[in-house]
């Protein structure tokens, strides 16, 4: 059975409609900041950016990076030295260097990392014995919320 009285079908719309791009200029909106791509590129082509610790060596600003990094590691107890049994291999170790920039494209400060090359585990031996705590923020401020209200001492 047909349907009757739909109603009037419409028109297709004209073929000759152009649609027009907008004449205004675009910019970020203000709380974006300032921001310079020319600067950031500038001042990260003119930075020297070691790939191994024996460049490093070879410029005083990253020995100060390495040993300023050297101390909060020692600060921080990152870790105890103990006794290597003769059968295990450790892990190695490897320096990475980094520029921390300002807000203006600015050298702020030169970063070097210690970091551990977890690449060189072999399965079965010494796979499973890594750990990085990592804890959400909502059990931090549970923890903080609960020591306050027992007026516990944070150390």
């Amino acid at each position: 059975m047909p349907p009757s009285n739909l109603g009037p079908t419409p028109e297709p719309a004209p073929a000759s409609t152009i649609l027009r791009l907008s004449t205004c200029l675009s910019r970020p909106p203000d709380w974006y900041g300032f921001f310079s791509p020319v600067s950031l590129v500038a001042t990260l082509s003119t930075i020297f950016i070691p790939s191994c610790y024996k460049q490093a060596m070879k410029h005083e600003c990253w020995q100060n990076a390495m040993q300023a990094e050297l101390q909060a590691l020692e600060e921080n107890h990152t870790w105890d030295i103990v006794p290597c049994p003769p059968i295990v291999k450790p892990i190695g170790s490897k320096w990475v260097f980094s520029v921390k920039l300002r807000s203006n494209g600015s050298l702020d400060r030169y970063k070097a990392r210690l970091v551990a090359l977890g690449n060189k585990q072999e399965y079965g031996i010494d796979y499973e014995e890594t750990f990085a705590f990592v804890a959400k923020m909502t059990t931090v401020q549970t923890i903080l919320a609960i020591a306050a209200s027992q007026s516990w001492q944070l150390h």
